[in-house]
């Protein structure tokens, strides 16, 4: 799927989330115990918010990676600091 594809159905869902809003809120009221307006503000309002920010990164990222101008030296690399017992 294209970039734009993406852009399209992540902007679809916000406005579907924001569409049915007040049942998903009472949905989430009855399934946590939140508070009705703090499901509304929080977990819908905010979620289509957060979808229609991320729609918008859809058509920004590339992949690409940018050339590093320091010198070898300075690069870093992983390697593991012990040992964790679970």
């Amino acid at each position: 799927m294209l970039p734009a594809g993406r852009e399209r159905l992540l902007l679809k869902l916000a406005d579907l989330l924001e569409q049915h809003g007040t049942e998903l809120a009472r949905l989430e009221t009855l399934n946590s115990g939140k508070l009705l307006g703090i499901a509304q503000g929080l977990e819908v309002g905010a979620g289509a918010q957060w979808l229609r920010y991320m729609a918008g990164w859809a058509t920004k990222i590339t992949g690409d990676t940018l050339a590093l101008s320091l010198p070898p030296a300075a690069w870093w690399a992983r390697s593991s600091r012990g040992t964790s017992r679970c």
